[in-house]
């Protein structure tokens, strides 16, 4: 799940703010577009199928800092690579 100034992991299929894990982004990093499946814009969340790794959340998701924007692309695999 992304938040405007952190990356939190957690587990199960819903984002309840227990058994969580904060990743606080740094002050220069912002999330910028979301583009996941299965509604591109709506949704901020990549859950992961446990066990093989797998998504239904496949798509892009940019983060923005001073120094550029990256795009990061997530394939229904799990794979993940940054755009050049």
């Amino acid at each position: 799940h992304f938040d405007d100034d952190r990356l939190v992991l957690y587990k199960g299929t819903t984002y309840t703010g227990t058994g969580t894990r904060i990743l606080p982004l740094p002050k220069n990093i912002s999330p910028g577009d979301f583009a996941l499946s299965p509604s591109p814009g709506s949704t901020r969340e990549i859950l992961f199928d446990k066990g093989v790794g797998t998504t239904a959340n496949a798509g892009s998701v940019a983060l923005i800092s001073d120094t550029g924007r990256r795009t990061f692309q997530i394939n229904s695999e799990g794979g993940m690579y940054v755009e050049r």
